[in-house]
């Protein structure tokens, strides 16, 4: 019985990794009301910095808008500047005018277990200069 139980629990241990992969996962379908609540944390001490809300005001097409509403975690719920702003809904990207040559891809759908992608481009500084990402 022993060899039975060993050879089983080898069999589940190749497989497991085929099982705990998920289907792929299309671009969600965007609709005007969604929203979505970030929190930016600081790395060295795990503390929440600032948190952001973005709001969805218009979709057309590829496009989206919508309304980014900054909330400093000093200040209470002080809402700070809101910025409204376009994305492409296909790939959850921001256009970025400092961004001259090549682009910055924020999601890639499908989206997979494992899946990678590349980003290259540049990007003018706020000192004139530019920078290569």
């Amino acid at each position: 019985m022993q060899p039975v139980i060993v050879f089983f629990c080898f069999m589940l241990a190749q497989i497991s990794p085929v099982l705990a992969q998920s289907a792929p996962v299309n671009k969600p379908d965007i609709k005007v009301g969604d929203r979505w609540m970030y929190r930016v944390v600081n790395m060295y001490n795990n503390e929440a910095t600032s948190e952001f809300e973005q709001i969805i005001t218009e979709v057309n097409g590829d496009e989206i808008k919508l309304d980014q509403k900054t909330f400093s975690s000093n200040a209470g719920d002080n809402v700070g500047s809101v910025a409204r702003r376009k994305a492409d809904r296909a790939t959850w990207t921001f256009p970025d005018s400092r961004i001259f040559e090549g682009s910055f891809v924020f999601l890639a759908f499908p989206l997979e277990v494992g899946k990678t992608w590349k980003n290259e481009y540049q990007r003018r500084r706020n000192d004139s200069g530019t920078t290569k990402q």
